[in-house]
């Protein structure tokens, strides 16, 4: 990207995480945050499934979830972890969406009629 830097600011679970990380691990996550400041869509960059707008990308065995306010021009990091943690995190807060449906048959689904 050849344009202005995006404006890194990170929640405060982002930033809480970040310091928790062991030093090199740290530096790791830091790094990939840095780059991100001036090319916010990078190729390993992915959409994450369920969450409209915000993107992934790794760092070694962590995930940075972030989002990108191109309005603003800042680049807001949601939250890091380790693979494990942000994908069980995902499952959790799509269960969550779920649980707020309301009861009944989901639309386009057969209902099956014991024989």
């Amino acid at each position: 990207m050849t344009g202005p830097a995006y404006k890194i600011e990170l929640e405060p679970r982002a930033r809480k995480k970040l310091a928790l990380l062991d030093v090199p691990v740290r530096r790791r996550v830091s790094a990939v945050i840095e780059k991100l400041a001036n090319q916010p869509r990078p190729s390993g960059a992915v959409a994450l499934a369920g969450r409209p707008g915000v993107l992934r990308i790794r760092a070694g065995d962590y995930r940075i979830l972030y989002e990108i306010h191109d309005d603003h021009l800042v680049m807001l990091v949601i939250d890091i972890g380790h693979s494990r943690e942000i994908y069980r995190l995902s499952r959790l807060q799509a269960c969550q969406v779920q649980a707020a449906l309301p009861p009944g048959p989901v639309p386009h689904t057969v209902q099956r009629t014991p024989p």
